[in-house]
Order: structure tokens, then sequence, then C-alpha cells
């Protein structure tokens, strides 16, 4: 009767327990063997394998270390709180590489010369991948820019094109067609000097773009551009792939054949993604679907795709995107839509969006990291991304903008971000932009390292450069920008048109063309209720402004309080820049601190000066995690005024200090 009891109660306990027993699923595509069990002695061969698993809790899927797959793997069941459903990698040796890229060498093709025709069969080419990096399609003119002489929102004209390549239906077409948008279409059919594209081009709630005079394209995919090596086009209506290469056994060549490496189905839950290599898709290495909720993406390396690095949809919550390497992405590193309670922390995120127009179609292309709203809202659609942190990465190398976080109640914190705006214009490293009022506020940028933005003006019919280290646009209000080290730019921090309510405390601004800026370039009075105080502004060369007020639409703005800032540029006198607009005429003061503080600018701010010689300014960055002491080689002075001989630097901050001449 005891052991009867006893057996009871062990049965009992099990029906309480249904995740007390997992399984691990075994990949390798080196191992000699059936390839139909999935146990570590006997693995499966193939990705394939995978849509025949029905996971539970706890589970495991394991790919071999060292080893490569094709394909990509469908997500469709979900783990529990405290047992994810866990893909990620067994044995010893580099990280299992899952890629969407095959050899060329199986297919046939007729050859003249070095140009080879293949005629496939059940074979979509998605792009080219040419001695390990995206190759784009080639492309008229090779390396510079055709311009519209006008056009509409599914058309353009240009007199030069005019029966210049023959028919060039099926084509695309490249555009620049705004200083911050790039965009592509397919050529649908053409009549004399105008184009027809298959789609309107992009739009959102308020702005409908169209092919404007002036700007700039090129022409792209087409067999008659395909002349020189590595050079390739498709003709998807024939499925004919054109390839130019002296190297007739194509080895250095591979296509892109899938989409996505691993595809997170929508409303799926507790999934851990941890140490894989992804690369060489078309659109995602990681897509998440939406309504997803408590993914983690950790220690990935994941590369050399089109589209996105990352990307969740609408709706998810509660993902963890950390530790991973995102580089020579063509569109946006990590990318989540309307997210909540998400964190993208500790990732190396390089060499996004770097070739002009491609990548993604519309706004926002070449971007590192972005947190964001949908821009075509219908009525009575309110989702917003809400308390999310972007912290501690690095960012470098990027077309557009190095991080963009709008929503609300959302934190970017203690990152290092670098060389951005490399292929666009107007934009910043770090950056933010509303909608409406609801769309972004209540956010806080913090002790970041934002140094060095460029602009690109290629394909554009002005000279403008607008670039900031971090820039607050419009509508955009509430926002905390505190102790961030701004360097190498052209505004240090810029609030535009109808921005308020936002603060800029306790930041070093160093070296930029104008350290802060206010822009009213449509109402006028809408920058307002802002606290600018205790702020280090240091400029290094003559011209460089501390503060610009401007307006295009009516006196000067009024930002709110400008105060107890510490001014210092041994070669400008006139710090301080307004900019006002009566009538259409356009009158500029610069001011000295004096005739700033006579404005009710300012009365506490103090315009630096270092007695004893110390007046060359020097930037120490340290861009670790940890603090940092350095030994100076001759006595230096802070901005307190002390004089030392070594320097303490805190974590991801940078300082200055002055040095005799």
């Amino acid at each position: 009767m005891q052991m009867r009891n006893i057996f009871l109660t062990v049965i009992s306990l099990c029906c309480f327990l249904p995740y007390t027993i997992a399984n691990n699923y075994y990949f390798s595509t080196s191992a000699h063997n059936s390839g139909n069990k999935g146990t570590k002695e006997d693995p499966f061969t193939s990705i394939s394998a995978f849509e025949s698993l029905t996971l539970e809790p706890g589970d495991s899927v394991l790919f071999k270390s060292g080893d490569i797959f094709h394909g990509t793997i469908v997500l469709k069941q979900s783990g529990a709180a405290k047992n994810p459903i866990t893909l990620s990698s067994f044995g010893k040796g580099p990280m299992p590489v899952i890629t969407g890229a095959g050899k060329i060498d199986d297919l046939h093709s007729n050859s003249r010369n070095n140009l080879h025709t293949f005629m496939l069969t059940d074979t979509v080419v998605l792009g080219i991948i040419y001695r390990n990096k995206i190759k784009p399609a080639a492309r008229y003119p090779e390396d510079e820019w055709l311009t519209f002489d006008g056009g509409g929102r599914d058309f353009m004209i240009d007199s030069s094109l005019s029966d210049k390549f023959g028919d060039l239906k099926g084509a695309t077409i490249r555009m620049r067609i705004k200083n911050w948008s790039y965009q592509y279409k397919t050529i649908d059919r053409i009549s004399h000097d105008t184009l027809f594209f298959n789609d309107v081009l992009w739009y959102n709630n308020y702005v409908s773009y169209t092919a404007d005079p002036g700007w700039g394209y090129y022409l792209e995919n087409m067999p008659q551009f395909v002349d020189k090596e590595g050079e390739w086009a498709f003709r998807k209506s024939k499925n004919l792939l054109y390839l130019y290469s002296a190297d007739h056994t194509f080895q250095e060549f591979s296509l892109i054949r899938y989409n996505n490496g691993i595809q997170v189905s929508s409303e799926v839950a507790n999934i851990a993604i941890e140490g894989l290599e992804i690369k060489n898709f078309y659109e995602s290495g990681i897509i998440v679907g939406e309504e997803t909720s408590d993914i983690s993406i950790l220690n990935c390396k994941i590369e050399n795709n089109v589209l996105y690095g990352i990307k969740s949809n609408e709706g998810s919550k509660n993902l963890i995107i950390s530790n991973c390497n995102v580089s020579n992405i063509l569109g946006q590193g990590i990318s989540l839509l309307e997210c909540n309670n998400s964190v993208i922390k500790g990732n190396i995120v390089k060499r996004i969006g770097l070739i002009p127009a491609y990548g993604i179609n519309g706004n926002n292309g070449g971007m590192g990291i972005i947190i964001t709203n949908n821009e075509i809202r219908p009525e009575g659609y309110n989702r917003i991304a809400h308390h999310n942190l972007i912290s501690n990465n690095l960012v470098d190398s990027i077309g557009s903008y190095p991080i963009r976080m709008d929503g609300t109640y959302s934190i970017c914190e203690k990152n290092v971000v670098s060389n951005g705006l490399l292929t666009l214009n107007d934009g910043s490293l770090i950056y933010c932009w509303a909608m409406d009022s609801t769309f972004t506020h209540h956010n806080i940028i913090r002790d970041n390292i934002a140094m060095y933005t460029h602009g690109n003006l290629e394909g554009t019919p002005n000279d403008h450069h607008i670039n900031a280290g971090i820039y607050i646009d419009n509508d955009v209000h509430h926002i905390q920008v505190e102790n961030n080290f701004i360097s190498g730019t052209q505004i240090g921090i810029l609030f535009n048109c109808g921005t308020h309510s936002n603060s800029a405390k306790n930041n070093i601004i160093y070296d930029n063309e104008i350290g802060l800026s206010f822009s009213e370039y449509q109402y006028a009075g809408s920058i307002y209720n802002d606290t600018i105080i205790n702020n280090t502004i240091i400029g290094e060369d003559y011209g460089q402004k501390s503060i610009e007020l401007k307006s295009y639409v009516g006196d000067m703005v009024q930002p709110g309080i400008i105060d107890n800032n510490y001014h210092y540029n041994t070669k400008e006198q006139f710090l301080f820049q307004v900019i006002s607009t009566h009538e259409n005429f356009r009158r500029t003061d610069e001011m000295d601190i004096t005739r700033w503080k006579s404005l009710g600018m300012g009365t506490k701010s103090t315009s630096l000066l270092l007695n004893e010689g110390f007046s060359d300014p020097e930037i120490i960055v340290n861009k670790s995690l940890k603090e940092k002491t350095i030994q100076l080689g001759n006595t230096a002075r802070t901005i307190a005024g002390e004089v030392t001989n070594s320097i303490t630097i805190p974590p991801v901050s940078g300082v200055v200090i002055f040095q005799k001449p």
C-alpha cells in the first residue's frame, strides 16, 4: 500500500510539472549519417528538417559550430516564461552560419567573352554576394547621377534620356527625393523622355513626395549596363541572370535566394536566439512578427543583408537584443517598430546604409539603431513605442542617423556614436521626431558620446548642410538631453520648429560650428518653455558660435531659460547669433556675451578666460564602460580651474583640458 501511495504521488506531481522534460534537436551539415534523427550522434543534416519539428517549452535547437546552413528557420511555437525555446550552437569552433546565399556553379550558362547568361528555372535572384559583400546590380551612370527635369508621384522626366537605351521596362530607378530620403521603383513603361513607375513615391499622413526638378537618380539592373568584372543584372520577367566575370568558375559569386534567416511568427513568445551567425539575406537576418513578447537575441553576428539586420514588427514587447555584432546592412541595423519595454544593449553596429538609394525604400533608410512608430496612421490609430532602452551600444559609419528613438518614456544612454550622415543629409547622430504631440515625448538622452557628422549632398540641387550631434525635431516635447559629449558636428544640439518643454543640461559641446541652435522655420513662437543650463560650449576656430536663435518667420526666437552656461573660444569674440525675418527680409546679428546678456539671455553665463597661459583646449574621450585615469605629459588645467598632471574620466564620457600652447 505504501509503494502504491508513493507511485500515485509521483504521478500527481508530474501532472503539475508539464515542462520537466525538454528535447534537444541537433543539426550538422558536416555529419556523415542518415541525417533524420536529430540526435547529437545522428543530427539532422539539412535546415529543412526544422519544418517537421513541433517544439515545446524548454526545447533547444542546436547547430554545430563551424558548419554552414542554407535556408530560413520559421519559429511558430512559443516557449514559457522560465522555459524558452532556444536556438543556439553545440561543439567547439566558430559560430554556426545560417546563410541565404548559394553558389552559382550548379547553374548552366551561355557565354560570350566574359558576359554569361544563365537561364534559371526554380531559382529567384534576390541579390548577389561578390567577394563576400553585397554587390549592387550594374548601374548607369556608374559613379554619377542623372538629373530630373521634373515629374510627379509616379513618373519622372529627363529630356537627355530620350531613346538612349531603348526599352527600359523592368529597370530599377534609384532616386534622391529629399535630403533625408532615397527611393527606388521599377520602370513600368517609357514614353520618349518620361519614365513611369510601377508605384507611387513614398508618402505619410502629411506629405507626398514627387520627382522634383534638379534632384538626382540613376538606372540599374539592365543587361546593357553589365560590362565590368562583378557586374550583374536579373530580368525577372524572363528569369535570366546576366553576369560579367573572367573567372568562368564563378567562385567569388553567390546568389541571395532567401528573404529571412530566422523568422519568429506573430504572437509567439519566450524565444531565445544565441550565438549564431546569420548573413546574406534579402530582408532580415532575424525578423520578429507582430505582438510577440519575451524574445531575446544574444551574442549573434548578423551581416550582409539588404534591408535589415534585426527587425521587429508592430506591438512587440519585452525584446532583448544584446551583445550582437550587426554590420554591412544596406538598410537598417536594428529596427523595432512600436515596441515597448524592450532593451537594445551592448551591441556593435557598423557600416549601415552606405550604398546610396539601397536598403529601405522611402524615409528612414541607412539607420544604425531605430525605434519608431508608423508614419502612416489611419484615424484612431494610437499605438506608440514606449518604455524602451538603448544603452551601451557602439554605432559607427552610418549612412543616415546612427540612433533614432521616437515614442515615449524611453532612455538613450551611454552609447558611443560616430560618423553619421555619410550618404544622406539633414539629420544627426542621435535623433527623434514627432508627427504630432502624442508621437514622441518624455524621453531621456543622457551620457552619450556623439562625434563626427558629415552630410552627403550627392544628387541634390543645393549645397545646404544640416547635420547635428543631437536633433530634437518637429513637435517633440519633454525631452531631457543631459551629460552628453558632442564634438565634430555642424550643430551640437538642434531644437527644431514646434519643439517645446525640453531641456539641455550639463552637456559638453566641443568644436562644432554651432553649439546650440533653435530654429523656427514655419511657425513663430513654436519653440518655448525650454531649459538650457550648465552646458559647456567650446569652440576652436573663427566663426564658430555658441548659441544661435534662428527664425525664418518672425522676430527673435524665445526658447525659454538659457542661463549659467560656459562659453570659450579664443579666436571668436561674437559667440552668439540671432537671425530674424521681417516681411521676407532676413537679418543676422552677431554679438558678444555682454550684448547677449543685455537681451535677457544668459545673465549668469560666463565666457571662460583662463590665465597663466593655459589656452589650447584638448579633448580626452573614454569610450569604455569603466572609469579611466590618464597621466598627462604636461601640466594642464580643467574647466573647473584645477591644475593637474592627471585626469580621471567617467565611463562613456569626454573631458576638456587646457594646455599651454
